[in-house]
This record gives structure tokens, sequence and C-alpha cells, in this order.
């Protein structure tokens, strides 16, 4: 039984994005990470200036009340009860200045028979005050269930670390990333 076999179709709209497939076989997959310097937005949000995080080729994850940081993701077909062990090497992270403003949060959306303006807005505490750097790891798995009998994994990898506290943001530039 194979251990992971990647989905063909999605591999290649991850190639584009800065995170590359370079190896498939039965016992793992290897990725390879190659991130472009991120570029910082100031919005207006309820009165209140934050900054929107952009990289090149990467979307933005939108989780509530967490910032906003870019992510490359891609889906894998695992076995039945298999789990996914991320290992990272030849990684390469750069220190870079923190935006001006604090990184725009997820929000949830207003329901559809209210207006748009209604989202509920928070801000996670350890994150924003400063106890914490988002995210916490470079890569998370995230099981997605089955779907036309495949089992699947979403595979974010997250290139940029910001702590809130001093203001500071690491990037993970280059890497290559073995599930």
């Amino acid at each position: 039984m194979k251990l992971l076999i990647c989905l063909l179709a999605l591999a290649t709209g991850a190639m584009a994005s800065g995170l590359k497939i370079v190896e498939s076989s039965t016992d793992a997959v290897v990725l390879e990470l190659s991130t472009p310097q991120p570029v910082y937005k100031v919005q207006t949000i309820r009165g209140s200036n934050y900054c929107g995080v952009g990289i090149d080729g990467a979307e933005n994850i939108s989780d509530f009340s967490m910032p906003r940081v870019p992510v490359y993701r891609t889906w894998l077909e695992i076995p039945v009860g298999a789990t996914i062990e991320s290992i990272i090497t030849d990684e390469t992270v750069l220190s870079i200045d923190g935006p001006a403003w604090p990184i725009q949060p997820g929000v949830m959306s207003a329901t559809k028979n209210e207006p748009r303006e209604n989202f509920t807005m928070e801000l996670d505490h350890d994150v924003y005050s400063g106890g914490t750097a988002f995210p916490a790891s470079w890569v998370r798995v995230i099981y997605a269930g089955e779907m036309r009998g495949r089992n699947l994994a979403l595979v974010e990898v997250l290139p940029y670390k910001w702590d809130a506290g001093s203001n500071s943001a690491s990037l993970l530039s280059e890497a290559t990333i073995t599930l």
C-alpha cells in the first residue's frame, strides 16, 4: 500500500506557488520551498489600521481571530489510519522587519441575512498581546477525510512567522520538507 500518493492535478498548482514536489514514493513525499520576500499593505478595518501580508504565489489563512499570514497548500492522498510527520531540513530562516501595524485577523463572516459589515472580529489575546509568535510551526497537516473513495490530507506550509511583542518576523525562505 502506498503511504503517500500526490494528486497530480493539485500538485501542478502547488509547483507554481513556491512549493514544489520533488520526490514522491511509497514512503514519503519531498517538497522544496522557495519563498520570496513578503509585501505589506495597510488596511483599515472598523477604524483601526492593520497590515495585510502577501507573498507572491501564496494564499492567506483565515483562521478566526488569528493573523492572516501567507500559506502554501497542497493535497495528499494517504492510507486510512496513517499519520503524517513533517521533517524540515536545509532550511534558511531570515529575520525580517515586522509590519508597521498589527497583522489583520481572520474574521467570521456575517450571516447571509445580515449586511456584510456585520462580520465578527476578535484578536487572539496570546498572539496579539505579544505572548506567542504565530504560527507555532512552519508546517501543519489537516486531515480532510474521505472524498470519492480517497483519504485526503491538506498540507499547509506557513513560511511567515510574526511576533507581535517584538514586532519582528521570520521568513522560511528556503527549505526541504519531507512528509
